[in-house]
């Protein structure tokens, strides 16, 4: 099942995303599995993680969780929000999601490797048009 999805500000080294999906789910890392195309996946895993590169801009890469809640703690316990600032803080980079609070396509939580949260909104057309994340200024 997706847990959830996060734009990453940079891209992680490879290492450091399966780093920071170890911490995050609490095992080791042949629990999971990191793609870039579905279809590449190995049976048998209870938890993954899609990687893929949006069209440009900020926040390019784009990462989809995919756990069962049964077999990890994390995807069973935690929030979103907090889930994603544990990624944030292991990756060292801000983090975006969707901010679930409102029905607006547009708006997300950024969240710092630091563990602060701020409500911000992205460029519409940007992101429909251009597949790409534009922050608008607070």
């Amino acid at each position: 099942m997706i847990w959830f999805d996060a734009l990453l500000e940079e891209e992680p080294l490879p290492h450091a995303l399966e780093r920071a999906l170890c911490v995050l789910l609490g095992c080791t890392r042949d629990a999971f599995d990191i793609v870039d195309d579905l279809t590449a996946l190995h049976a048998g895993l209870d938890a993954f993680c899609l990687q893929r590169r949006m069209a440009g801009g900020a926040f390019a890469t784009m990462i989809t969780l995919y756990a069962q809640p049964a077999k990890f703690d994390a995807a069973r316990c935690l929030d979103i929000v907090d889930a994603a600032a544990i990624l944030a803080h292991a990756l060292g980079v801000r983090v975006l999601i969707a901010d679930d609070a409102t029905s607006n396509p547009y708006a997300f939580i950024l969240i710092a490797g630091s563990g602060e949260r701020a409500r911000v909104q992205v460029d519409a057309s940007a992101l429909d048009e251009r597949d790409s994340i534009v922050m608008l200024d607070r």
